[in-house]
């Protein structure tokens, strides 16, 4: 399979209709244990890597039914959207190298809450409290105005006391 990236949305290269995870995740492969967020027909699931979720996951896509597929960690995010014809691989988010035009680039942390309800239903080994985001944030000096020129997700994270 050849990895074909959209680069900010720009062209129309298409992943071949029925890749498996393996090759969506080896086309960028993490030296590191990826987190993952998976929009399905009936269902979201989310969690860390894991065998269990490779095989739904592989199974998901060779039955047509992934909408949406984050896969990030502390490195990079890599997502796979639907397309008419298959699934569309986005050129990855790597965490700082992002380049901001001017001097005063900024990094926002932001942290969303994941509710209660959405946990059960991810039906997930470990409890995840927060979605951690990373806002790469630049400054247009001609119209002196700020502006979030990439977000990129980081990762999940448990409670307080470590328990997830």
């Amino acid at each position: 399979m050849t990895m074909n990236y959209l680069k900010n949305g720009v062209t129309e290269s298409c992943v071949d209709k029925n890749p498996s995870l393996n090759e969506i995740v080896n086309g960028v492969p993490f030296s590191k244990k990826y987190f993952y967020i998976v929009h399905l027909l009936d269902r979201v699931l989310f969690g860390e890597q894991n065998q269990r979720i490779q095989e739904l996951l592989t199974a998901a896509i060779l039955q047509d039914e992934i909408l949406e597929l984050h896969i990030f960690n502390e490195e990079k995010e890599f997502f796979v959207a639907r397309n008419d014809d298959g699934l569309v691989a986005y050129e990855p988010l790597v965490h700082g190298t992002f380049n901001c035009k001017s001097k005063n680039k900024r990094v926002i942390t932001r942290n969303y809450v994941i509710e209660k309800a959405n946990q059960e239903k991810a039906n997930q080994e470990k409890k995840y409290k927060r979605l951690v985001v990373k806002e790469y944030v630049d400054y247009d000096e001609e119209n002196h105005l700020a502006y979030v020129e990439k977000t990129a997700l980081y990762k999940l994270e448990g409670d307080e006391y470590g328990n997830k």
